[in-house]
């Protein structure tokens, strides 16, 4: 085997090791800075959702305390079964009413978009946690 030595590249036009730490950073701040107010609105439109259109049923918490609830036998959404229900599944369920097609969850038909669903998907996944 041959080994090459290979000399250590300089610094081009004066950037230091620190210096491009410091540039990347700066990307880094910026780029976070324009996505973070979206992230932020997407999480109160998603609040604002489920205020609107699941918490009548599910509860302001998601712990499933409501008359309807009740009524319906629904699970709360800290429950094991819940927990394991992949975000996608949960998507299936507010846009299409899950597997069972529950009219009552078939939200693409009352406005709800793809899109929207999946934040609040995550936002249940979210609430679920508390």
């Amino acid at each position: 085997m041959v080994f090459k030595v290979v000399e250590r590249s300089k610094p081009v036009a004066g950037w230091t090791s620190k210096g491009c730490f410091l540039f990347a950073f700066i990307i880094l701040a910026v780029v976070c800075s324009c996505w973070l107010p979206l992230i932020v609105q997407a999480d109160d439109t998603a609040s604002a959702t489920y205020a609107e259109r699941c918490a009548v049923c599910h509860g302001p918490t998601g712990r499933a305390d409501t008359p309807v609830a009740r009524k319906h036998n629904l699970k709360p959404f800290n429950s094991p079964d819940f927990q394991n229900t992949s975000e996608e599944a949960i998507v299936d369920i507010i846009l299409n009413g899950g597997p069972q097609k529950r009219a009552s969850h078939q939200f693409s038909r009352k406005g709800v978009t793809p899109e929207s669903a999946a934040h609040l998907a995550v936002f249940v996944k979210q609430l679920s946690r508390q």
